[in-house]
């Protein structure tokens, strides 16, 4: 576009040059809480408390409220203009009547010799103090001017402490010619210079203390000249300035602050060669002072005092103070300029020098605003509504489609087709080259949704951000556009701008849905961010140093990112009016000469990444009060309430100048004998109450959180002891031990006496008892001898008559055996495994010998066993192994079997008997001799078992017999016992 061929197309573009550039401030006046807008000095406390000294009395602000003294408070003057702080912590006040107060924590005390001071002074009534000086010995006055010379007020130190009323006290005065003179008083050097001719014959002289700074030099003014002096080479640097100077100042990073009558002049690192910057131009500067969280304090004569958080963050400032009801909604940087365009139809252009002009835009409709810029070609700008802007003028954008208007905002593509973003409906895509208009809903895979965004990589992929989620488009091929979903195949909702980084990853934010980035076509949802960032991201942006900057509607959200194999975020902290932006409503930002631009619904910010450096200190924490039944207690001394005392109410403050009226964030505990509940509560307000208290040793704890959300690394704290009432003392709690006991005691030894008669005859019961159970034993165990010895007998008169002497004499000599174990083992409770299976042994061999190839038997005992140590029941298992050869192998055609098996499972001793003779089988032809016979061996077991259970066994033993067609199973349950046992 040829710039003589522009046309403007109102009667009158609108150009006016930007004014200053002020910081974002809060003003502190009579509507917000100071007795007067006439201001004189400020100083911060030790404990960072904000002092303030007007002409209506001293105001105090802890962050949360102001708290104003007057004469009725202690101070000698309502009028008081300069603070002073001693060595040993106070803080001195100059009355506009030439008396002084101080302040001695939190209280407000009148010097003691007011009197003498105004002796020596003079009836002059500008001679008030202006600085105070003070070593071991003497404490002097120095007036803030005088019309003769050098003149200050000595007093010995005792007196300024109020401990001799008769101390020395003197006037020291010195002559001089009228010229600038250097003093040195206790170890400071002051500047007296001329200031003026008075209305009478004499002059007026003032006096500045000199600054001191590293390498022996020193900083000070006269009228309107800032002097830096080396005191080695003796060589001075100076700076005029055009207007009176009222204070100089310097900041915690050396930087030097100069308070005038018509601004604050400001030179970086104190460089007096150096042009510096000038705030507030219109208004008398009377002091300045930077408070513990690196805000700053201006005192004005009358305008109150501005509170600034940042000189970092700039505040682009037009007209007559702008527009408070104007939003910047949109920036762009172009080449050597960077412009924004407003909710009011403007337009602010900045070049790197930070000079701006405005531009008021041409509108064609009820909309002003301004929320779209972009690059059109080399020398123009298309605005919202297809407008293009050149230098100074604006024109239509013409279409390639005849008989089509632009009238929305177009972005143009490398291959010079144009995006057509069109407000409330669908957008378009007008190819050059066809001379065609393509709606979006049109396409062969539609886009059903208003676009909001669009960016086109540097290979030509095309990003679409629309309502509804954002589309990729590949060789212009706008029919087969790609969705680009998230990981769990979802959209990502309504993306509000695009950006692409030096990796090709693709940035996204988005209303509601925080921040994406997209690598290979996938997008990646930071979910562990969610709960840090703001939902509502209006912007985003990246710089060279792998940052991200997020604009949201709780201001700036700043993020650090790294990509190696995966993609690492980390949330560093959020920028907003407690840093100084103007606004927490953040619409868009640029990153444009080194400095982050940011528009916003209050005006234009700018301000360097180094921002990010800035030490953000911990919010210190303090009990402001502690109440116990309406009495307030001094918390340094000891704390100790009887019962009744019980219920208290604690205040404390965390003292921040950044809230802007949204509390401190606390957490608090009370401990209660260095134990109970120790998990912290969290809250906003600055006050607890307990009531009714238990009696005991309590710590109460709180601590604040900064900005940053960083915890003090020390809480404050507090003790106290509830004591207990009388029945609660150890002293009445031992009388009724004492008493409970020898009660108890006493109702034990009847019940002892009388238990000890009980217990001897259920003794004897008890032995009574167990003799009987013996008997019993012994009865069915001679119970089964004879009739073993019976069937024993039978099987040897059976080989006698068969004329068997070989057998019947071998027989013999087995039964004998049999018979002398079966006696041995009958006078006694137990026998060893061992013993009991060799004796089943000698048995079964002679029931063999008498039944021969009738049966087989064998022994089966668990390596886990010792058979010789495991104790059992004497001549327990041999009546079962006598039912399976009498009865289970009656009239069998096939050799029975006879297994017997030991096994252990943990202290349980498992017996197995198992035959294969008849079971049940026989039972239909011979039931009644069957059960006859088997129940008498089985009830003798069952009652040896019973009576063993009830006499010597700690675990139950159990005899269970089963019957099948293929025969018995017989299983023992007993106690292990060893024979040591």
């Amino acid at each position: 576009m040829n710039l003589k061929s522009i046309i403007c197309l109102s009667m009158l573009c609108c150009i006016s040059q930007i004014y200053g550039q002020d910081p974002y401030f809060i003003t502190y006046d009579v509507d917000n809480g100071l007795p007067s807008s006439e201001v004189y000095d400020i100083v911060s406390d030790e404990k960072q408390n904000i002092w303030i000294s007007t002409d209506r009395g001293l105001v105090k602000y802890d962050g949360a409220s102001f708290k104003s003294y007057n004469s009725s408070d202690g101070l000698s003057a309502d009028a008081n203009f300069y603070f002073n702080k001693d060595g040993e912590g106070n803080i001195w006040i100059s009355g506009y009547n030439k008396s002084l107060s101080y302040i001695r924590n939190d209280s407000i005390i009148q010097f003691n010799q007011n009197k003498k001071i105004n002796q020596l002074l003079g009836n002059k009534s500008s001679q008030w103090i202006k600085y105070i000086v003070n070593n071991a010995d003497t404490v002097s006055f120095i007036p803030f001017q005088n019309y003769a010379g050098i003149e200050y007020c000595q007093f010995s130190n005792q007196i300024s402490n109020g401990k001799d009323s008769k101390g020395l006290a003197e006037k020291i005065f010195t002559d001089f010619s009228l010229k600038d003179t250097m003093v040195y008083i206790q170890g400071d050097f002051y500047n007296f210079y001329f200031h003026q001719k008075a209305l009478t014959l004499s002059d007026w002289y003032r006096v500045s203390k000199a600054i001191s700074l590293p390498e022996n030099q020193i900083v000070y003014h006269n009228r309107k000249t800032i002097f830096k002096k080396n005191l080695t080479s003796r060589i001075v640097e100076k700076a005029e300035i055009p207007f009176d100077i009222e204070k100089i100042y310097f900041d915690s990073e050396n930087n030097l602050w100069v308070c005038t009558r018509k601004g604050l002049f400001y030179f970086e690192d104190a460089k007096l060669n150096a042009s510096p910057k000038v705030y507030f131009k219109d208004l008398l500067i009377s002091s300045i002072v930077e408070d513990f969280q690196g805000n700053y304090w201006v005192a004005t004569n009358d305008s109150g005092v501005k509170f600034i958080p940042s000189f970092d963050i700039s505040n682009l400032n037009y007209g007559n103070n702008g527009n408070e009801n104007e939003s910047f909604l949109s920036t762009f940087v172009d080449n050597e300029k960077i412009v924004f365009g407003s909710s009011k139809s403007n337009l602010i252009v900045c070049d790197r020098e930070e000079d701006c002009q405005l531009f008021s835009v041409p509108t064609f409709s009820s909309n002003s605003q301004v929320n779209n810029i972009g690059q059109w070609d080399k020398e123009s700008l298309m605005l919202t509504r297809g407008l293009l802007f050149e230098g100074y003028t604006f024109e239509k954008a013409e279409s390639p489609i005849p008989d089509h208007k632009i009238s929305s905002y177009c972005k143009k593509l490398e291959n010079n087709d144009w995006i057509v973003f069109t407000r409330n409906s669908r957008f378009s895509v007008l190819s050059t080259k066809k001379k065609i208009l393509i709606n979006s809903d049109d396409f062969i895979k539609p886009i059903v949704s208003n676009l909001y965004t669009c960016i086109q990589e540097k290979k030509g992929d095309i990003y679409l951000g629309t309502g509804n989620g954002l589309f990729l488009v590949q060789n212009y091929d706008y029919d087969n556009n790609v969705e680009i979903l998230d990981n769990d195949g979802n959209g990502l909702g309504r993306i509000s701008s695009i950006t692409i980084d030096a990796n090709n990853i693709v940035w996204l934010s988005t209303i509601g849905n925080r921040i994406y980035a997209v690598i290979d076509n996938k997008a990646i949802k930071f979910v562990e961010m969610a709960k840090l960032l703001n939902p509502m991201v209006n912007k985003i942006i990246t710089t060279y140093d792998s940052t991200l900057w997020l604009a949201t509607n709780n201001g700036i959200d700043v993020m650090s990112y790294t990509f190696e194999d995966t993609l690492n975020l980390n949330f560093i902290r959020n920028i907003n009016i407690s840093d100084g932006l103007v606004s927490n409503s953040v619409n868009d930002l640029a990153f444009w000469d080194g400095k982050i631009w940011a528009a916003t619904n209050g005006g234009i910010c700018n301000f360097k990444t180094s921002i990010m450096n800035k030490h953000v200190p911990q919010i210190p924490i303090s009990i402001t009060e502690f109440v116990n039944k309406d009495s307030t207690y001094n918390i340094d001394e000891e704390l100790r309430f009887d019962s009744d005392q019980n219920d208290v109410f604690i205040s404390y403050s965390g003292l921040s100048f950044q809230q802007f009226g949204e509390p401190v964030e606390y957490k608090y505990r009370l401990i209660k004998d260095g134990e109970g509940d120790e998990n912290w509560y969290y809250t906003n307000v600055r006050s607890e109450r307990f009531n009714d208290l238990s009696h005991g040793k309590y710590t109460f704890e709180v601590n604040a959180m900064n900005k940053l959300r960083v915890w003090n690394e020390t809480a404050a704290r507090v003790n106290f002891v509830i004591e207990p009432r009388f029945v609660d003392t150890f002293l009445f709690k031992l009388l009724m031990v004492f008493l409970f006991v020898t009660g108890i005691a006493a109702i034990i030894k009847s019940i002892n006496d009388r238990n000890a008669i009980k217990q001897s005859r259920l003794l004897e019961l008890q032995e009574a008892k167990r003799k009987t159970q013996e008997a019993e034993i012994a009865a069915i165990r001679n119970q089964m001898n004879p009739h073993f010895v019976y069937n024993s007998l039978n099987s040897i008169q059976n080989l006698i008559f068969k004329d068997d002497s070989f057998g019947a004499n071998y027989y013999l000599s087995k039964f004998s055996t049999l018979i002398r174990q079966s006696l041995q083992f009958a006078s006694v409770n137990y026998i060893s495994l061992q013993q009991e299976f060799d004796f089943l042994s000698n048995y079964l061999e002679l029931e063999k010998l008498r039944f021969p190839d009738k049966f087989e038997y064998s022994f089966k005992i668990d390596d886990q066993l010792d058979a010789s140590s495991i104790m059992i029941p004497s001549l327990i298992l041999q009546p079962i192994v006598e039912n399976s050869i009498k009865h289970g192998f009656d009239n069998l055609d096939y050799v029975g079997s006879i297994v017997i098996k030991a096994t252990r499972k943990e202290n349980i001793l498992e017996v197995t008997i198992k035959d294969n003779g008849n079971g049940i089988k026989k039972m239909p032809n011979n039931n009644v001799n069957v059960n006859n016979h088997k129940s008498l061996g089985i009830e003798m077991v069952n009652n040896r078992i019973d009576l063993l259970n009830r006499t010597y066994f700690d675990v139950e033993a159990t005899v269970k017999v089963d019957r099948s067609e293929s025969g018995y199973q017989t299983l023992f349950v007993l106690p292990i016992i060893h024979n040591n046992d």
